[in-house]
């Protein structure tokens, strides 16, 4: 079911929210988010260069070109993982590490 996403302009304490590192068992992958000026920065695996910038489209998702990043919350309301979705693949599940 469609559902047309509502305007979402996080506030600088909201970004820091998604801030961390989550990790994927499935595609043996680790992104590393950290806030940016418009959205979050985002890069996997450490790669080389410069992150990609996540841009709000709506309350817990962000996107960079055809890259899709749904936050999942926890009961309490904190950001626990996320899933990341792009043209070839869609909600694989990523889990929020603890901080070190």
């Amino acid at each position: 079911k469609y559902r047309r996403g509502q305007p979402f302009t996080p506030t600088a304490a909201e970004l820091q929210a998604f801030a961390g590192r989550y990790h994927s068992d499935e595609l043996m992958a680790v992104f590393e988010m950290t806030p940016g000026k418009n959205g979050l920065m985002g890069q996997a695996n450490e790669r080389p260069g410069p992150p990609f910038e996540f841009k709000p489209v709506d309350r817990d998702t962000f996107q960079f070109a055809g890259l899709i990043l749904r936050f999942v919350r926890d009961k309490a309301g904190k950001v626990a993982g996320l899933e990341y979705s792009n043209p070839l693949l869609r909600n694989v599940k990523f889990t929020r590490l603890h901080d070190r």
